[in-house]
């Protein structure tokens, strides 16, 4: 889990050591024997405790299973979101 100011995320993401990790990493997270959850969303000023992240992970995260895409991502609506719809 990572949390991030929305405005420095993209020169991180896009740049230097980041771009290389997610070269090597998708490899290794993508094999056969692997289940990788993936989500991003905004957390409304509050981040979430671990259990908090594994149930929301689980619920509403993007879900490769050894590699496979099994299941698309639809993050969480919070009250803000919800009275903006």
């Amino acid at each position: 889990m990572t949390v991030w100011d929305g405005k420095l995320m993209p020169k991180f993401r896009n740049h230097n050591t980041h771009g290389f990790a997610m070269k090597y990493f998708t490899w290794i997270i993508h094999r056969k024997n692997t289940k990788n959850y993936y989500l991003t969303y905004s957390a409304n000023e509050t981040i979430a405790t671990v259990p908090e992240v594994r149930d929301i992970l689980r619920k509403y995260g993007k879900f490769y299973d050894g590699g496979v895409l099994a299941r698309k991502a639809g993050p969480p609506k919070f009250e803000k979101d919800k009275k903006s719809s």
